[in-house]
């Protein structure tokens, strides 16, 4: 018991009951409050919870756990004051059974939300960036296409990702042979290989691009990146 109740600890993770009636929260091990380990029960007013809570995210709180439901139900809130750093809970009540009581689990998933708002960030930037940013898989079809690379290759906003394919939007590798070339190159290449392309479209000129390709492994799978410049005159 006392070794789940550290895994319990490291996970950050918090076994909790709720008692309607009382409406206060029994913690029966690990309490994320106190950051402590208990084998006696603990108990905690819902108000004196409350207080630890960021204040737009209290009513939420109380709703969650004063609200009977015959399903499971997880909410994400902030735990904190204005002014310091949040941290940022995910809690889950079990389908309840009982008139009286309700249990559930909560865990602190300030890391996760951090590492996501960073991610969302680079996304957002990466999106919004002057130059064309693409990634394909080994057979071409395209993943992700941002906003410059959208324009530069005369594609719609509004086209679907699954149509799009790596050998219709650069000319240098517009057939399988040239694209089977060009993926020996790259591996070859320790890390990245360069060269460029121009791109032609039905109502502008040709572009010529500058291009680099790197090759990374995303969960078991090759996907390739590609960045472009455009060197030509006169593009806007």
């Amino acid at each position: 018991a006392k070794a789940l109740l550290e895994v319990g600890k490291v996970a950050q993770i918090v076994q909790w009951s709720y008692n309607l009636d009382d409406r206060e929260l029994l913690y029966p091990a690990y309490s994320s409050l106190e950051d402590s380990i208990s084998l006696n029960p603990e108990i905690f007013p819902l108000a004196l919870y409350l207080e630890a809570i960021y204040e737009e995210d209290r009513v939420l709180v109380e709703n969650f756990l004063n609200t009977r439901s015959k399903n499971s139900v997880t909410i994400e809130y902030r735990v904190g004051q204005v002014g310091a750093p949040f941290q940022y809970m995910r809690s889950t009540k079990y389908a309840q059974v009982d008139d009286h009581l309700i249990n559930g689990f909560t865990q602190n998933v300030t890391d996760f939300m951090k590492h996501r708002h960073e991610l969302e960030m680079l996304v957002s930037v990466i999106r919004k960036a002057p130059y064309s940013v693409m990634a394909a898989k080994n057979d071409g079809e395209i993943i992700f296409i941002n906003q410059s690379g959208l324009r530069m290759s005369g594609v719609l906003a509004h086209q679907e990702m699954e149509s799009l394919n790596v050998m219709n939007l650069i000319e240098e590798l517009s057939t399988p042979d040239k694209w089977l070339t060009f993926k020996e190159n790259l591996k070859s290449s320790n890390g990245g290989f360069h060269f460029r392309t121009k791109n032609s479209f039905a109502g502008l000129d040709s572009i010529e691009m500058d291009c680099s390709s790197t090759l990374e492994n995303w969960g078991g799978e090759e996907i390739i990146w590609f960045f472009q410049h455009d060197i030509s005159e006169g593009f806007h």
